[in-house]
């Protein structure tokens, strides 16, 4: 990595053409050294995008800075520019490679993180010769300013060591934060050859008859005999029964256990190391993953041997592994704990987490900091203040080692409660958003054997933070490891069914099984805002005629005595989520500012019985028709969906036409109003249904 010259950042200015990834993810591989450096150069290929990025707007502001005041210019732009910073040798580093790097001006402690690049050098344009960059060992400067770095490459600690022997201070420029790519970059520098399901990633499409080309682990499985006197057909039966599960689910839960358990009769060879489950929205994935529980651990179909302890662990986002918990909780089960940063986690499961770090009470601290928060419920409360009690007792320390299930992120993997811990079986959900280095950070850690990933491919990709190519698609960093090897209400299912999976879906609810929460009110409509959009100074995207809109319709349905919980506001624009958060906090009581309310991809994995989305555009449709965006958009709903959003604008795209078409297709089931907010709207929109 380099931090591009001025005369680089220029010629790209110039081109007006900023450079996107290029390098694409093949379907199989020859073996591991070829694994680890594909996904090494294309991680890299990323981080260089970035610094080209920071480069390109800290040279840009280069010309116009006042040099009496080059922090305040710098910053004033959205750039985390020091100067005066002293440079001196960490007298621990054993390798010399670590640094202390001491920030005169401090910015806000939240703006630090771990494994932020830093650039360095001793001239403000930064010259290549006097420039070096590092990474952040720790989330942040101590109280002094003191920030201990690492370089990256011998080639900077050469930088380095030079510079604190020709200059007394240095100039720096915090760039951007790599912890996500450093957490996958270390995970690929372990031995690869250890994980037992290998094999299967490297050549999913291998034939049986081929011989193994690694000697890896041997795959764990639960080997039953007669003695257990378990019918395990029987089990899956009645699993079936108890939780109504259709063909499709059934298959899948008969996969997952023949891939798991070995029973004379049943099941000779557990032989698939990785079952794959393409759960389209509202299949039932997540009661899917409560009857494989209740297969193996309320059957008591689980043993345990000297080398392996079988257990659960959830990797997917934080709402959706809270979801499959409460699923649990609401159904009598609580052995299992919760890990991760404790402001992600839901609060009805904080009673259910450990600590994440052996030593230190900053947890504690941030507990007791959430139960200072005048928004909390009775009950969250009480959640909040129970986790406190068994924090302070220390009594969660030994109970990861007790669990049956796990539920944590691939981030959180990483955590230090983590590090004597293997769970050779691994359930990740929501997998297509994952990227594929990022899915073997847990599984290299944990040295997975077997592997249930259950996702949807036409839904929302990996987020990365660099453009690809325009040839090569979803074919690099933003393709996941699901998406390599597998090479809602019926009303409103159907619009995705149309649009996303050529009308191949069988819904598994009916208009009986799904009622309106309000008698009237339609499950899909479209209202149709006279506003305008704005930009902001990010980039994003608001509409404030849309963000009052959307608030009124918050109004109505409160004063319908429709509970805050069952409603969920979605946004194709974070601006746009940011203003319509405020205006319910400045406008209506409490009980309205705790609707969720995010953009799409942070709704991904959850549902509400309404929601309510703002499309936000008025002019352009900007990037409000990429259709896995669109699809997890449209599917989020239970029982009712509000789009809100300009009929003009819409209908002159070829995706929301169908959308909208379909509001106006029957007026028994879709209903579309326009509405203007300088009227009566609470009055006239429910005036209209009730």
């Amino acid at each position: 990595l380099q931090f591009p010259t001025m005369e680089r950042a220029m010629a790209v200015i110039k081109t007006k053409r900023l450079p996107k990834r290029t390098k694409v993810t093949p379907t199989q591989f020859t073996n591991t050294m070829q694994y680890k450096d594909i996904f090494k150069r294309m991680i890299h290929e990323h981080l260089q995008i970035m610094l080209l990025n920071n480069a390109l707007h800290f040279y840009s502001n280069l010309s116009t800075a006042n040099p009496n005041a080059l922090e305040r210019h710098f910053r004033s732009k959205g750039l985390s520019f020091y100067q005066n910073c002293q440079l001196k040798n960490n007298n621990r580093s054993i390798s010399g490679s670590s640094f202390c790097l001491t920030l005169k001006n401090r910015e806000n402690s939240y703006k630090y993180g771990k494994d932020d690049i830093w650039v360095v050098s001793n001239v403000l344009a930064f010259d290549a010769s006097s420039t070096f960059l590092a990474r952040s060992t720790f989330y942040g400067p101590s109280s002094n300013g003191s920030l201990e770095i690492e370089c990256i490459t011998p080639r900077d600690t050469r930088v380095a060591s030079n510079m604190i022997l020709g200059c007394s201070t240095v100039f720096a420029l915090r760039t951007i934060s790599a912890n996500t790519e450093y957490m996958m970059l270390d995970s690929l520098e372990m031995p690869l050859d250890q994980l037992p399901l290998l094999p299967s990633l490297l050549k999913p499409r291998k034939k049986k008859q081929q011989p193994e080309p690694l000697h890896t682990p041997k795959i764990a499985a639960i080997h039953l005999t007669s003695y257990d006197n378990i019918n395990v057909q029987a089990k899956l039966d009645e699993t079936t029964r108890e939780y109504s599960l259709n063909m499709d689910q059934q298959s899948v839960l008969q996969a997952v256990a023949k891939s798991l358990i070995i029973s004379p009769g049943w099941n000779e060879v557990a032989e698939e190391a990785i079952t794959l489950v393409h759960g389209v929205f509202g299949s039932g994935k997540r009661s899917n993953c409560v009857s494989h529980n209740d297969i193996l651990f309320y059957g008591n179909i689980r043993k345990t041997d000297n080398e392996y302890i079988y257990i659960y662990i959830l990797l997917t986002l934080n709402v959706a592994v809270d979801r499959i918990l409460t699923i649990l909780v609401k159904l009598g089960y609580d052995e299992f704990v919760r890990i991760g940063s404790l402001k992600k986690i839901s609060k009805n499961l904080l009673p259910y987490t450990i600590k994440a770090k052996i030593s230190g009470n900053d947890e504690l601290k941030e507990l007791e900091h959430m139960l200072e928060d005048p928004q909390n419920s009775e009950e969250e409360t009480d959640n909040i203040a129970n986790a406190i009690q068994r924090f302070r007792r220390c009594e969660n320390m030994l109970e990861l080692h007790k669990a049956d299930v796990v539920g944590t992120t691939c981030s959180a993997s990483c955590f230090e409660i983590f590090s004597e811990s293997q769970f050779p079986f691994i359930l990740m959900d929501e997998c297509s958003q994952v990227m594929e280095p990022l899915s073997m950070v847990p599984l290299l850690r944990f040295k997975c054997s077997k592997m249930v990933m259950i996702g949807d491919p036409k839904q929302l990709p990996p987020t990365v933070a660099t453009q690809a190519d325009e040839n090569n698609p979803g074919l690099g960093l933003d393709k996941s490891l699901f998406s390599r090897l597998i090479e809602c209400h019926p009303s409103i299912s159907g619009i995705s069914n149309n649009l996303f999976y050529d009308r191949q879906l069988l819904n598994g609810s009916n208009v009986e099984t799904r009622p309106p929460l309000l008698n009237g009110l339609p499950p899909l409509l479209f209202v149709d805002v006279m506003g305008n959009e704005q930009k902001s100074i990010g980039n994003s995207y608001w509409n404030q005629d849309e963000v009052i809109t959307i608030a009124h319709i918050i109004q109505g349905l409160s004063k319908l005595e429709i509970h805050s919980s069952d409603i969920g506001i979605i946004s194709l624009y974070k601006e746009q989520a940011d203003k319509i958060q405020a205006y319910l906090a400045n406008n209506f009581q409490k009980s309205l500012q705790n609707i969720q309310i995010s953009t799409v991809d942070a709704f991904q994995g959850a549902e509400k019985e309404i929601i309510i989305l703002s499309t936000v555009r008025t002019s352009s449709s900007g990037f409000i028709d990429k259709h896995p965006r669109v699809n997890v958009a449209l599917t989020r709903a239970k029982r009712h969906l509000i789009i809100s959003g300009s009929r003009n604008l819409l209908s002159s795209n070829d995706l929301w036409s169908k959308v909208i078409s379909q509001c106006q297709g029957s007026i028994n089931r879709y209903v579309y109003v326009k509405m203007n907010i300088k009227s009566r709207f609470v009055d006239t929109f429910f005036f209209f249904f009730f």
